[in-house]
C-alpha cells in the first residue's frame, strides 16, 4: 500500500475530507491529488492544501501527528515529514 492508499483509509483523515468536500470542494481535490502525487515523491501540492485546509480549521494536532506517522513508514521525504511539523507550529 502506497501512501496515498494509508492516507485514505486512516479514519480521522477521512473525516477531515468529508468535511471539506462539504465545505471547501476544490481544497479537497486539491488534497486527493496531493496525495496521488505525494506517493510519487512530489509533495507540492500537499502541502499547499494541508496549510490552506489547516487554515480553514480542519487539521488537529493529532491529524498531524496521524500524517507524521504515515509518511515515515512510507519512507517519504524527510523533508515532507518537517514540513507538516511547520505547518502544524
Amino acid at each position: 500500500m502506497d501512501f496515498s492508499a494509508a492516507v485514505m483509509t486512516d479514519s480521522s483523515i477521512d473525516t477531515m475530507l468529508g468535511t471539506l468536500l462539504q465545505s471547501a470542494p476544490g481544497l479537497y481535490g486539491g488534497l486527493v491529488v496531493g496525495l496521488q502525487q505525494a506517493s510519487q515523491g512530489d509533495t507540492r501540492v500537499f502541502l499547499n492544501s494541508w496549510q490552506a485546509a489547516q487554515g480553514l480549521g480542519v487539521i488537529s494536532a493529532e491529524l498531524i501527528t496521524d500524517v507524521q506517522q504515515l509518511a515515515t513508514a512510507h519512507d517519504l521525504p524527510s523533508a515532507f515529514v518537517d514540513a507538516l511539523v511547520s505547518i502544524g507550529v
